[in-house]
């Protein structure tokens, strides 16, 4: 009975070392691809984060679908792209989670069904891992997209705005200046587009002048602030660069892949 016993214990420990190895190796061929983007070689960073995705790691999963959603290293290939997202989603990878859900909602077969609510579940446990692009995303769409939902809206746009995003918090002062989720406060108003303005964010600085005019109570701010309304708007309906209808454009900038 003995010798079954540590027969036993032995394959279960070459298993974890198999397991390591394969990490490892994973691992080592992904920082490899890092390097070759870096260094401008994408056909053969692609391959490397080709290899170590087929392995099963999440991070190459993910950089695999950003080569594919840019074309580096080889031919661009939106479909291809959710696939590798997909799989590196179905991981617990965060960001891919994001931009799959961003496929689903532009590009799924069965809008307003199926399609729509996996993107609202894998942007919700994107959000819940602390990542502010989606936050701010549901926000939004909870907000003027598919699915309205003001309460539920202004609690993820806050999440993003105290994770220093300025557009969601331009947004939260919207939402305080106009009563949407809770109670109209201009002072809170006010306070939220101060912020969003001290970074640089223009409809911020131009609300700022039609809530001093609402706070004075003068007739002239009722006007103005119906005439400015449909510009804040626009800019909420799209969340500026979080939600840039264009599929394929980058947050922020360039794309940047996922080391180990």
């Amino acid at each position: 009975q003995g010798k079954p016993a540590q027969q036993e214990r032995l394959e279960e420990a070459a298993t974890q070392l198999q397991q390591v190895f394969r990490v490892s190796v994973s691992i080592a061929l992904n920082i490899l691809g890092i390097e070759n983007v870096s260094d401008g070689h994408y056909r053969a960073a692609y391959s490397c984060f080709k290899l170590a995705a087929d392995r099963g790691y999440s991070k190459a999963q993910f950089n695999v679908g950003l080569c594919y959603e840019h074309g580096r290293g080889t031919e661009k290939d939106l479909a291809k792209a959710a696939l590798y997202y997909h799989r590196a989603a179905s991981n617990g990878h965060p960001m891919a989670q994001y931009r799959y859900a961003r496929f689903l909602l532009r590009h799924g077969l069965k809008a307003g069904g199926a399609d729509v609510q996996k993107a609202v579940t894998l942007l919700e446990q994107a959000a819940a891992a602390g990542l502010v692009e989606a936050q701010a995303y549901l926000g939004v769409l909870y907000m003027k997209g598919l699915q309205s939902a003001k309460q539920r809206a202004l609690k993820y746009l806050w999440l993003a705005a105290k994770n220093g995003d300025s557009q969601s918090r331009y947004h939260v002062g919207v939402c305080y200046e106009k009563g949407l989720g809770v109670k109209q406060n201009f002072a809170e108003a006010m306070e939220h587009y101060q912020h969003s303005a001290a970074a640089g964010n223009r409809h911020a600085q131009e609300r700022m002048q039609v809530v001093e005019q609402e706070m004075a109570g003068t007739t002239a701010s009722e006007v103005q602030g119906k005439r400015d309304m449909p510009k804040a708007w626009a800019a909420l309906a799209w969340g500026g660069r979080l939600l840039s209808p264009e599929a394929g454009t980058p947050l922020g900038g360039s794309p940047c892949h996922q080391r180990p």
